[in-house]
């Protein structure tokens, strides 16, 4: 679809604010838009921390666990 076609899609109300807008506000909404992708970017970043952690907390305790077990296996001197 081309762009001319898409804009004829929008509703007239829509079609008339971004006529109606100056330089500075679109040039203000890029800066949104850029900033709300940021946003995402670093949602997703956190919940890959997140889920690190959360990795750790689980999974740490079950490795010190099992290498207790195999160090239980091995004979040692001693009481």
């Amino acid at each position: 679809m081309e762009p001319a076609e898409t804009y004829a899609d929008l509703p007239e109300e829509t079609r008339r604010m971004l006529e109606d807008l100056r330089p500075d506000e679109v040039e203000f909404l890029q800066k949104l838009i850029r900033m709300i992708m940021s946003f995402g970017s670093v949602g997703k970043f956190l919940a890959l921390v997140g889920g690190a952690i959360i990795g750790l907390v689980i999974g740490l305790p079950m490795l010190i666990d099992a290498l207790m077990r195999i160090w239980s296996w091995i004979p040692h001197k001693g009481p």
